[in-house]
């Protein structure tokens, strides 16, 4: 079957349309119907569980010299698509911490956020900065602001600009915890609206309460959202390591994202962040050096994908790790993120 593309209101901004885009199965076949030019590109849907396979297709794709490469990312209620830079590497997935504190303490936060302060902010300048880097090397498909807490910040705005001005058709969503949804002004509610910025909003309890009048405010404003279940928080550490590496990376939700910080990416934020655990409960366990890649190195494209492997931090997350409902606690303690198995 041949297609042409020139209906979906998400690829307005492409003026050139994309005829005869075929749906095989085979590579070979791919490579065969490009090559005698009876497709004019090749074109990829995303989802989160096809990441790794995703990542390795293209790598294949541009092996075999294909130019026109699209990625097409469908999430809830927001698409988007990108065509890919041959020059540039991949990041399907990214999140960005543009606050490292909350306004809620939960108990065991992956992010580590109860040991952060309301203050420790992702500079704009430097976000402004990293963008830049980030969008001379690399294609990124998705990204998620995160935190802590981003509506926190009463300038979030401007650091959705910086990602549109580097990333113009980038998929983009908001992680929130929902408590400030309903306080949120017009211009920012309407620029999210422009752009088609979406607001994934954990549920928890104390956003729960409000949920149908969010609910309503949101769609009031047709700004896309879908609502995270609050699930079981899982113990993120191993007290003395020696899990299995690889084991571990499987059961990790991280495995196939990336996590910006302050100009180096992490394989997940655990990593990234498991410092202030380190300097906050001295009496613990020292957890190991972080792994990551200096964004402004030259060898960005080269190195990148090492990121694919277990590292060091891997061997202290539990493979098959305690859990507890969700709950906040004002006074952490090192046992929160802590599992003795």
């Amino acid at each position: 079957n041949d297609f042409e593309i020139d209906c979906l209101i998400p690829l307005q901004h492409n003026k050139t349309q994309f005829e005869n885009i075929i749906d095989v199965v085979d590579f070979f076949e791919f490579l065969r119907r490009y090559k005698n030019r009876r497709c004019d590109a090749i074109m990829i849907a995303m989802s989160h569980g096809t990441m790794t396979a995703m990542k390795n297709f293209v790598r294949r794709l541009k092996l075999h010299n294909v130019e026109k490469i699209g990625m097409f990312f469908a999430f809830f209620d927001t698409m988007s698509i990108v065509w890919l830079n041959p020059e540039k590497t991949m990041i399907p997935y990214l999140e960005v911490n543009v606050v490292d504190g909350c306004n809620l303490n939960c108990k065991g936060c992956s992010h580590f956020s109860p040991l952060f302060g309301l203050d420790e902010v992702y500079k704009l300048e430097s976000f402004d900065q990293d963008m830049k880097q980030l969008s001379r090397r690399c294609d990124l498909i998705s990204l998620r602001l995160v935190g802590g807490e981003p509506l926190i910040l009463s300038n979030l705005v401007e650091y959705l600009k910086v990602v549109l001005k580097y990333f113009p058709n980038i998929n983009m969503r908001i992680l929130t915890n929902g408590v400030y949804i309903l306080k949120q002004n017009e211009d920012f509610l309407q620029y999210l609206r422009r752009n088609g910025i979406a607001f994934d909003i954990s549920d928890y309890p104390p956003m729960s309460k409000n949920k149908a009048r969010i609910v309503e405010f949101l769609n009031e404003h047709q700004i896309p959202h879908t609502f995270v279940p609050k699930g079981i928080f899982r113990k993120l550490l191993r007290r003395n390591g020696l899990s299995n590496p690889e084991t571990a990376m499987k059961v990790c939700p991280c495995e196939t994202s990336r996590f910006l910080h302050n100009g180096k990416l992490y394989k997940c934020p655990i990593d990234a962040l498991h410092h202030r655990f380190n300097e906050k409960f001295p009496e613990t366990r020292k957890l190991p050096e972080s792994t990551y890649i200096d964004i402004f190195n030259p060898d960005l494209p080269e190195l990148i994908d090492m990121l694919d492997e277990p590292v060091a931090m891997c061997e202290y997350c539990p493979e098959n790790a305690g859990s507890y409902e969700w709950k906040v606690d004002s006074k952490p303690t090192a046992d929160n993120w802590l599992d003795d198995k």
